[in-house]
């Protein structure tokens, strides 16, 4: 196997997590960021994998908890998420309007998702605070326009730190 290139389905999520730890390894250098850095997990499938990053990263692994919004009709089409620490739902707008829904019409929804993650979080990491993170970039495109063209709005440059890119999308400052 050459450079960059790997078998997959991976054999578990422990092999998940070594192959990124080893690219990780020689894709970030932390210098005086390393004992500031924690490696976050999702619950379930993503904390298999975090374990194997943090022991070879030698960091200290930490969990975040986030749970779904579900579409009342079909709970398994995802409208939006909370997560601990956000103060409030995030929603697809695209996808209320063409369900014709609003958050007021998901409050039910998102109470009882709320009390789920309060009850996640004591049973994940004892009643803990999550951890204090700073400078993480936002997952996705920031508009339907870089999705479209699958422009990333952050960059992940080798040997630095994670810095954005300049969205094209966004309104030009004035002068």
């Amino acid at each position: 196997m050459t450079e960059g290139e790997y078998v997959l389905p991976f054999p578990d999520r422990r092999a998940a997590g070594t192959l990124l730890a080893q690219r990780l390894t020689r894709a970030l250098v932390l210098d005086d960021w390393a004992e500031r850095a924690v490696v976050l997990a999702l619950p379930r499938g993503g904390v298999a994998v975090a374990k194997q990053v943090a022991a070879i990263l030698g960091m200290p692994m930490n969990v975040i908890v986030t749970r779904k919004i579900g579409y009342p009709r079909q709970p398994e089409l995802g409208v939006g998420a909370i997560a601990e620490g956000l103060g409030t739902a995030v929603y697809d707008a695209g996808l209320l309007g063409r369900l014709s829904l609003s958050p007021v019409d998901l409050a039910p929804v998102v109470a009882a998702e709320q009390a789920e993650l309060a009850r996640r979080v004591q049973v994940y990491r004892g009643g803990r605070p999550l951890p204090r993170v700073a400078g993480a970039p936002p997952r996705g495109p920031r508009c339907g326009r870089c999705a479209r063209r699958r422009r990333p709005t952050w960059s992940w440059p080798s040997r630095s730190r994670p810095r954005p890119r300049r969205n094209r999308c966004a309104p030009k400052p004035t002068r």
